[in-house]
């Protein structure tokens, strides 16, 4: 069962600090115009919050790592299955941006590979 509530409240409550840091860094822009967004920098600090949300909503691995299986059964509810671009979008998009778990830009890279 996905506990959306713990995502919601322990994660940023837990992870207060980091997320704080997060925000104040120059080299974390999150607004439109931003500079350009620093991941070798930036990933790192959000990494353990981004792991106690992807495991309070059911899309970490035992092991760490990112449950591929669950996100497409769940978030996407298996609609891409049939898109042929999608693999490799896929792919790529985990490629660069989930070296940190940083769920929020593979969904941003998943969002604008299907929009563009």
């Amino acid at each position: 069962m996905l506990n959306n509530a713990n995502a919601a409240t322990t994660c940023p409550t837990k992870y207060r600090t980091a997320t704080n840091s997060y925000y104040a860094n120059p080299n974390c822009p999150w607004q439109e115009g931003s500079p350009p967004y620093n991941a070798e920098v930036c990933d790192p600090i959000l990494f353990d919050f981004m792991k106690c949300q992807l495991n309070a909503t059911g899309l970490l691995k035992a092991d760490g790592s990112f449950d591929d299986a669950a996100f497409k059964k769940t978030t996407l509810q298996n609609k891409c299955s049939s898109d042929t671009k999608f693999p490799t979008a896929y792919k790529s998009c985990k490629d660069s941006t989930m070296k940190y778990l940083n769920y929020i830009r593979f969904l941003y890279c998943l969002k604008r590979t299907f929009t563009a």
